[in-house]
């Protein structure tokens, strides 16, 4: 091998190397990959909703944009049971929550320093409003409930500042689906409910 032969051969080996890591990186950075990464349906509350709820039958919906009577509501997670419907909405920023439950915006202190953050629990009683409409117009008995989650995954969370029992954290997550209400069985038609709101969301545009 001549020694040109062997720079060649050095050139394009580095070459595909400086290729390959750039390909890797625009990988990593396509739209479709950061939304799987960060969507509401990959969350552990997510998880912990749906262990909670599949093994009774239940059915969840994840990101639901719905519109009834040409009215809009959304929650993040959309729990149907025999008991009726529960709306779940995240709270992604850990830390200290205040504020109070018609705050248009609740204050949270994270690592010393404060945030602001959309109080969802509006949007819920709008929502709540939607699926009752939803169940009534179709003569279905049913509860709806709603609830906010605030994840606890990287500094304690308290909600004391709250002072509604509709804003929990994760740690009371389980105890909170394991209430009797939720284990209520009023001939819910899991199935016909869950098809009368996929027929309510709103196409992407």
């Amino acid at each position: 091998m001549t020694e040109s032969t062997g720079i060649l051969i050095l050139l394009i080996l580095g070459a595909a190397s400086i290729l390959g890591v750039a390909a890797g990186a625009i990988w990593h950075l396509l739209p479709h990959r950061a939304q799987k990464k960060k969507g509401v349906q990959k969350s552990r509350i997510a998880r912990a909703v749906k262990n909670w709820a599949l093994p009774r039958g239940y059915q969840v919906l994840d990101d639901v944009k719905l519109v009834v009577a040409g009215r809009p509501g959304w929650a993040d997670h959309l729990v149907i049971g025999h008991f009726g419907v529960l709306l779940v909405y995240e709270l992604p920023v850990p830390g200290e929550y205040y504020g109070a439950p018609d705050d248009a915006q609740w204050r949270v202190k994270a690592r010393e320093k404060w945030y602001t953050v959309e109080n969802p629990l509006p949007h819920a009683s709008r929502c709540v409003g939607r699926v009752r409409t939803l169940l009534h117009d179709a003569g279905i008995r049913g509860e709806v409930y709603r609830v906010a989650v605030a994840d606890t995954s990287k500094i304690s969370t308290y909600l004391e500042g709250l002072k509604t029992p509709e804003a929990i954290t994760f740690d009371q997550l389980r105890d909170y689906l394991n209430r009797s209400r939720f284990e209520e069985d009023l001939g819910v038609d899991v199935d016909r409910v869950a098809a009368l709101v996929q027929a309510a969301i709103q196409p992407e545009a």
